[in-house]
């Protein structure tokens, strides 16, 4: 019997320099959760 390993919890941070580039920070978002998601990580 394979035992299954705890995924592990990550804190996904994405910033920006101004607030006219706050669709970037929506995009950063998205694509991190994406990329958490892929990784089977539990996120913040």
């Amino acid at each position: 019997m394979i035992e299954e390993k705890p995924k592990p919890k990550v804190i996904l941070y994405a910033r920006v320099s101004t607030k006219k580039q706050e669709d970037y920070l929506k995009n950063q978002v998205a694509r991190l959760e994406e990329f958490a998601k892929s990784k089977g990580w539990n996120y913040e």
